[in-house]
């Protein structure tokens, strides 16, 4: 495995769970659209689950760097469990979720493809910033020459 880097999959995660948590309410508001019918398909709070989603992405984000089998099933099993877990807990607090077994498959496939994409191209960066820079090792460290 290569050398973790928490900062940056802490970064990538969060920005991939506000993709993700934007792609799992389209789910779900066609989803509510097409069974209560159009004029009740706004939810009550549209800030909380891009918070929440977020959150559980800088999570995701952080697991990724340091364990090889967090994309397992390319984030359906984190997707489920993770929403899984916060649905309960808003079912536990009186608030009616929406039933879906969807949108957590959908957040799960869009967080680890988003996740992976902007780490990706955020090492891609450092590797062309650190290219034009004489006498430093990958990874920024200088070399003995350089001192």
């Amino acid at each position: 495995m290569a050398r973790p880097r928490p900062l940056l999959g802490l970064l990538a995660g969060t920005a991939a769970g506000l993709i993700a948590t934007g792609a799992m309410q389209v789910v779900r508001a066609a989803r509510a659209r097409k069974a209560e019918g159009a004029d009740e398909a706004a939810t009550t709070d549209p800030v909380l689950p891009y918070v929440v989603g977020a959150a559980v992405g800088g999570v995701y984000g952080l697991l990724a760097e340091y364990v090889e089998d967090a994309p397992a099933g390319f984030g359906t099993a984190y997707g489920l469990a993770a929403t899984t877990l916060l649905e309960q807990d808003s079912a536990s607090a009186g608030d009616k979720p929406v039933p879906a077994t969807a949108s957590p498959l959908v957040y799960g496939a869009v967080l680890i493809g988003a996740r992976a994409l902007l780490a990706a191209g955020a090492k891609a960066a450092a590797a062309r910033r650190d290219r034009g820079r004489p006498g430093r090792r990958r990874g920024g460290a200088p070399t003995r020459s350089s001192r």
